[in-house]
C-alpha cells in the first residue's frame, strides 16, 4: 500500500512537471509569435513618431487679477440670450462640445456591437477599453482588433480574452495611435476645442484605455527596450495634447466659467473668491482658478513637447502673482506637469485617465444592454446546421470539429512570413532576384513626363515642339533604364533556375514563367510607352492628369483598339450605363477554321466601386445618361430625398429587382417606380413620355450601383474594396495570378485594354468566353481533372478574397463523359482589404473556410507553388493594378493558408512538412494526388450526409453531381494504374 501511494505521488509529480513544461513551451512559442507580430505590425519609422502642432496655436494670459461680478444676475441672463454676446457664445460652445462628445461615444458603442457577441467571454473593463478603439467608419478595421483581443477560447469554446491575444491586440492599437496627427486641429479658442471635441475626446479615451490595458497585460514590459522607448515618446507627445484637452473641456463646461466673462475670472488662487460668495461657491471659484493655471502650463508643455519653436515658447511667460500662496501653487503645477519634471509623464497620464468618460460600472451596463440576444431571422437551411440541444455526443463532436478547424483565431500567421516559407532563403541567387524586382518596381512607381505645351494661351496655338522633343528624350532615357532592369531580373531568374531548378521544379517553373513574361514586356516596353504617350495626348481629359510608368506598363501588358481610324474594326454596343459592353469585331483572313473571317472580343470599360455618399452616387448615375435638365433635377431630388425616400426605399428597390429578373423594358421600370414615388411619397414627377426609357435605365443603374457598392464595400461580408477603386481590373489581376500559380486554364483570360472612340480614350478590360455552362445545369459527374481544379479554385478564391464565387460564376466544360474542366468568370469582387481574421473559421459570404479536406485535395505541385510564393513576385505581376493595402491583405490571406498547411502537417500522421526544403509531402496512398483528392472528396460527402446538407453548402461540389461520380471506381482504376506503373519500373530494373 505504501509503495502504491509513493507510485501515485511520483506519477502526480511527473504529470505536474509535464504540465509545467508544456506551459513553458507554450509561453516560449507565444513570445516568439509576439515578437514576430510586433516586428511586422509596430512600425516605428521616424515620420510616425511626430505629432505636428499648428504653429498658430497660442496661449494667452487673458484673465483678470481678481474674481469679480461686473454685472448683475438679471443683466447676465439678458446677455446669455443675446446672440452677439460672448456669454451666449460660451453657452453655445458648451452645447456643441457636449453634443460632439455624446455623438462620438454613442458611435463607439454602436460600432462595437458588430464586433462582440453575447457568447463572447469579455469583462466590462476590457469591453470598455476595447470599445474606445472602435473609431473607424470601416468596420472591418475595427474587427481586426476585436478578433485579436478575443482570440482565445474558454472551456465552452467561446471567444475569450487572455494575456497573449490581448498583447497582440495592443500592438494593433499602438500602431493606430502612431498614425494620430493633430496637425489639422486648432486649440486657439473654446470654439476650436468644441468643434474638435469628438476627435480629441476619442484621443484622450484611447490613450487612457491603452494605458489601462497595457498595465493590465504588461504590454510595455514585453517589448524590446528600443521599441518601448520609441513608442513611449509618441505616447508622451499624444498624452500632452490629451491632457490639455481634458483640462480645457473641464473648464469650458464649468458652471462659473460658462456664466462669466473672461475679465471677471482670475488665475490667482488667493483672489479667486468673491467676498459675498458662500463657502461652496468660494471653493468652486478657487478650483476654477487652479484649472486655469493648469491649462496654461499644460498648453505650454504640449507645445514644447511637440516641437513648437523655442522662440514661440519663450514668449509664453509665467503668470505674475504678488501673493506667495499663488506663486507656490504655480510652481507646484510646473513641477507636476512641465516637461523637465520627473513626475510629468506620470501625472499627465493620471489627468488623462481621470478624464476617461466611462466608468467600469457604466461599461458593464452598456455591455449587458448591447449583448441582449437580437431578434434573428433564421433561414431554413441554417436550422439544419444547429446541433440537437439534448444530444450531448453530437454537441461534443461539433465542438471537437470546431477546435480541429480553428486557425484564424490562433493567429498562426504571426509565426510565418514569406521569408520563412520561401525555399533557398539566404542564397545569393534568390536575393538577387528579389533585389532586381524591387529596383524595377521602384523605377516604375515614378511619374511620367508631362504632356504637350503650347506656344501661346490660345487653344489653337501650336504645340511647343521643343518641349515635346525633350519629353520624348526623357521617356527614351527611362525606357533604356527599365529595359536594363528587366534584363538584370531575367538574368537573375535564369541563373537561379539553372542552379536549383532540378531540386525545386515547381518554384523553377513559376519563376521561368515570370522570366518569360518579363522578356516579352522588355522587348515591347519602349514602343508601347511611346504609343501610350501619343494616345493619352490625343484625349484632352487624359493629358491633363499625371501618369505613372506603372500605367505605361499596364498599357504594355494590354491590348489597344483604335475604333476611330482602324477600318478593319467594327463595334456594337450591348447593355447600357454601368454595364455597357462593347463587342469589337476585327476582319481577319478567312480560313477553314474561321470561314467568316472575324475575330470577336468583348470590351468592358473600367468599372469602379460607386461613391460612398448617396448624393454623389445619384449624380454619377444621372451623368451617364442623356436627359433634360428638368428631368435630371426631378430624378435627383426624388432619389436624394432621404427622409421621405427611406420610408419606401425597400419597396422601390425590390420592385426594380423583380422587374429586372423578368428583363422588363426600361419604360415599364420607369412607369412602376414613378407611380410608387407619386403614391407613397406624394412627390410629383412630371417626366415626358419620350424620356421614360432613359429614366427607367437610370433607376436600373441606380439599383445596380447600390448593390455593387454593397457587395464591394458596405456589407460586413463584402470584399472590403474601397469606394472609388477599380473593379473590372480585378478580373485582370485574377487572370495574371492564376498564371503564376499554374492554373491559368481555370480562369477566363482577362487583359487590360484601351479603346479610342469618338476622340476619347476608354480604359477597361477584355473578357474571354467560358466555353461551358453552370455546373448546376449539367447532368454529368466529375472527372478527376475537374475534382482537382475545384479544390484549387476553393483555395485560390480564399487567397484572392473572392466573395462572389457562386455556382453561376464558374462553369463546367463536359469532356470524357463528365465535367472535365472548370472555367471561372466574373472575378471582380476580389483583392480588397479582407483579411483572414475577417473571414474567420466559418467562412465569409461565398468564401469557404479552410479545412483539412480542402487542403488535402490540392495537388502537391500547387501547394509547393503556393508555399514558394513571395511578395516581390506578386508586386511584379499585379503591382500596376492593386495598391499597397490590397497587396498587404493578399499576402496576409496567403500566409494564413500556408500557416494552416504547416499546422495541419505537424498535427496529422499522414502529412509531413520538411523545414529544410520547405516542401509538403504525404505518407502512403495519400502520396498520390488523385487518390488523396478522391479521399478528400469522399470525406466532404460524408460530412454533408452527417449534417443532412447539400455538399454545395460546405464546398464547391454539389451532391447531385457527386451522385453521378463513382469515386470508388475512380480510386480502384487509379490504384490499378499505379500498380501497373510499379510493375513496369521493376521490369526495367531487372
Amino acid at each position: 500500500q505504501k509503495e502504491e501511494q509513493e507510485r501515485l505521488e511520483q506519477e502526480h509529480k511527473e504529470q505536474e512537471e509535464q504540465a509545467k513544461q508544456k506551459r513553458r513551451e507554450r509561453e516560449l512559442v507565444e513570445k516568439k509569435r509576439e515578437k514576430l507580430f510586433v516586428d511586422d505590425n509596430l512600425i516605428l519609422a521616424p515620420k510616425r513618431l511626430q505629432v505636428h502642432m499648428p504653429e498658430k496655436t497660442a496661449l494667452s494670459l487673458k484673465y483678470s487679477e481678481k474674481f469679480s461680478n461686473s454685472i448683475g444676475d438679471k443683466k447676465r441672463k439678458e446677455k446669455q440670450r443675446n446672440k452677439k454676446s460672448r456669454l451666449f457664445q460660451k453657452l453655445k460652445n458648451v452645447e456643441l462640445l457636449n453634443n460632439n462628445i455624446v455623438a462620438a461615444n454613442n458611435l463607439i458603442y454602436k460600432r462595437i456591437r458588430d464586433q462582440v457577441g453575447r457568447d463572447d467571454d469579455i469583462g466590462a473593463e476590457d469591453f470598455n477599453d476595447l470599445a474606445q478603439f472602435m473609431i473607424y467608419k470601416d468596420k472591418y478595421k475595427n474587427q481586426e482588433i476585436s478578433e485579436l483581443m478575443l482570440g482565445a477560447r474558454n472551456e465552452e469554446g467561446h471567444r475569450s480574452v487572455d494575456a497573449y491575444h490581448a498583447r497582440l491586440a495592443l500592438t494593433k492599437m499602438a500602431d493606430q495611435l502612431l498614425d494620430v496627427d493633430v496637425f489639422s486641429l486648432k486649440f486657439d479658442t473654446d470654439h476650436d476645442i468644441a468643434v474638435n471635441a469628438a476627435e480629441l475626446e476619442s484621443l484622450a479615451n484611447r490613450l487612457a484605455a491603452f494605458d489601462r490595458l497595457s498595465a493590465k497585460y504588461k504590454y510595455m514590459e514585453s517589448l524590446p527596450q528600443g521599441k518601448r522607448l520609441e513608442l513611449n515618446s509618441k505616447l508622451r507627445a499624444l498624452s500632452s495634447v490629451a491632457a490639455y484637452y481634458v483640462m480645457r473641456r473641464d473648464i469650458i463646461t464649468n458652471d462659473i466659467y460658462k456664466n462669466h466673462y473672461d475679465h471677471e475670472l482670475t488665475m490667482d488662487v488667493t483672489k479667486a473668491a468673491a467676498k459675498d460668495a458662500s463657502p461652496k461657491d468660494r471653493k468652486a471659484e478657487r478650483e476654477l482658478a487652479e484649472k486655469l493655471v493648469k491649462s496654461y502650463i499644460l498648453g505650454r508643455n504640449m507645445l514644447r513637447i511637440n516641437g513648437v519653436p523655442v522662440k514661440t515658447i519663450d514668449k509664453m511667460r509665467d503668470p505674475r502673482f504678488k501673493n506667495a500662496e499663488a506663486v507656490n501653487f504655480l510652481n507646484k503645477v510646473k513641477a507636476d506637469y512641465e516637461e523637465q519634471s520627473d513626475k510629468s509623464d506620470q501625472n499627465i497620464m493620471k489627468l488623462v485617465k481621470a478624464g476617461y468618460a466611462k466608468t467600469d460600472e457604466q461599461a458593464g451596463n452598456v455591455l449587458t444592454q448591447l449583448l441582449e440576444p437580437p431578434v434573428m431571422i433564421v433561414e431554413a437551411d441554417a436550422l439544419l446546421e444547429q446541433p440537437v440541444e439534448n444530444d450531448e455526443e453530437a454537441m461534443l463532436v461539433e465542438k471537437q470539429q470546431k477546435v480541429k478547424n480553428t486557425f484564424a483565431g490562433n493567429v498562426y500567421k504571426t509565426l510565418l512570413t514569406s521569408d520563412e516559407l520561401i525555399p533557398l532563403k539566404g542564397t545569393r541567387e534568390m536575393g538577387a532576384v528579389k533585389n532586381s524586382i524591387q529596383a524595377l518596381q521602384a523605377m516604375l512607381s515614378g511619374n511620367m513626363p508631362g504632356f504637350e505645351k503650347t506656344t501661346g494661351k490660345d487653344k489653337k496655338a501650336k504645340t511647343d515642339s521643343k518641349y515635346e522633343e525633350n519629353v520624348k528624350d526623357g521617356i527614351d532615357g527611362t525606357c533604356i533604364a527599365v529595359v536594363m532592369l528587366y534584363k538584370r531580373l531575367t538574368d537573375n531568374i535564369d541563373s537561379l533556375v539553372k542552379r536549383y531548378g532540378s531540386a525545386y521544379e515547381d518554384l523553377a517553373s513559376m519563376l521561368a514563367g515570370l522570366s518569360d513574361q518579363c522578356k516579352k514586356e522588355s522587348e515591347s516596353f519602349r514602343e508601347k510607352t511611346l504609343e501610350f504617350h501619343s494616345i493619352m495626348r490625343s484625349d484632352n481629359e487624359q493629358k491633363n492628369r499625371p501618369h505613372t510608368w506603372m500605367e505605361a506598363l499596364s498599357f504594355n501588358r494590354g491590348v489597344y483598339y483604335d475604333l476611330d481610324n482602324d477600318k478593319s474594326l467594327k463595334v456594337d454596343i450591348d447593355g447600357a450605363g454601368a454595364s455597357k459592353v462593347y463587342k469589337i469585331t476585327k476582319k481577319v483572313p478567312v480560313t477553314e477554321e474561321n470561314p467568316k473571317g472575324e475575330e470577336i472580343v468583348y470590351f468592358r470599360t473600367k468599372d469602379k466601386v460607386p461613391p460612398a455618399d448617396d448624393n454623389e452616387l445619384v449624380a454619377a448615375v444621372i451623368e451617364r445618361h442623356e436627359v433634360s435638365k428638368e428631368t435630371a433635377k426631378q430624378i435627383s431630388d426624388a432619389l436624394r430625398n432621404a427622409k421621405k425616400f427611406r420610408l419606401v426605399y425597400d419597396e422601390i428597390y425590390n420592385t426594380i429587382k423583380e422587374l429586372k429578373k423578368v428583363k422588363a423594358d426600361p419604360k415599364i421600370v420607369a412607369n412602376n417606380v414613378i407611380t410608387l414615388i407619386k403614391h407613397d411619397l406624394t412627390v410629383e414627377l412630371n417626366i415626358p413620355k419620350e424620356e421614360y426609357e432613359v429614366v427607367g435605365q437610370i433607376f436600373l443603374d441606380w439599383r445596380d450601383d447600390r448593390a455593387k457598392r454593397c457587395m464591394a464595400h458596405d456589407m460586413r461580408k463584402s470584399a472590403h474594396i474601397d469606394c472609388g477603386r477599380n473593379l473590372s481590373d480585378r478580373n485582370v489581376a485574377t487572370s495574371r495570378l492564376a498564371k503564376i500559380f499554374g492554373i491559368e486554364s481555370m480562369i477566363c483570360d482577362s487583359r487590360t485594354a484601351y479603346v479610342t472612340m469618338n476622340g476619347k480614350v476608354l480604359e477597361g478590360n477584355l473578357m474571354e468566353n467560358t466555353g461551358g455552362k453552370s455546373t448546376l445545369d449539367i447532368q454529368a459527374g466529375y472527372t478527376i481533372n475537374a475534382i482537382s481544379q475545384i479544390f484549387m479554385m476553393q483555395i485560390f478564391d480564399y487567397i484572392c478574397g473572392q466573395t462572389d464565387r457562386h455556382f453561376g460564376n464558374f462553369h463546367g466544360v463536359v469532356m470524357n463523359g463528365g465535367i472535365d474542366k472548370i472555367r471561372c468568370l466574373d472575378n471582380d469582387m476580389a483583392f480588397g482589404k479582407l483579411k483572414s481574421t475577417h473571414i474567420g473559421d466559418e467562412g465569409l459570404n461565398r468564401i469557404l473556410p479552410i479545412t483539412d479536406e480542402g487542403l488535402m485535395g490540392l495537388p502537391i505541385s500547387f501547394v509547393n507553388r503556393l508555399m514558394a510564393m513571395d511578395r516581390s513576385y506578386i508586386n511584379q505581376v499585379v503591382g500596376d493594378i492593386l495598391n499597397q493595402e490590397e497587396l498587404d491583405a493578399f499576402e496576409e490571406r496567403l500566409d494564413s493558408v500556408r500557416s494552416r498547411i504547416i499546422e495541419m502537417a505537424n498535427r496529422r500522421q499522414d502529412t509531413n512538412w520538411d523545414e529544410k526544403t520547405r516542401k509538403l509531402s504525404y505518407v502512403g496512398e495519400k502520396g498520390d494526388d488523385q487518390l488523396r483528392q478522391l479521399w478528400a472528396l469522399q470525406m466532404i460527402a460524408r460530412e454533408a450526409i452527417s449534417e443532412d446538407l447539400d455538399m454545395g453548402k460546405i464546398s464547391r461540389f454539389t451532391s447531385d453531381i457527386y451522385g453521378r461520380t463513382n469515386t470508388s471506381a475512380l480510386m480502384k482504376a487509379r490504384k490499378q494504374e499505379l500498380t501497373a506503373q510499379n510493375q513496369k519500373k521493376k521490369t526495367k530494373k531487372k
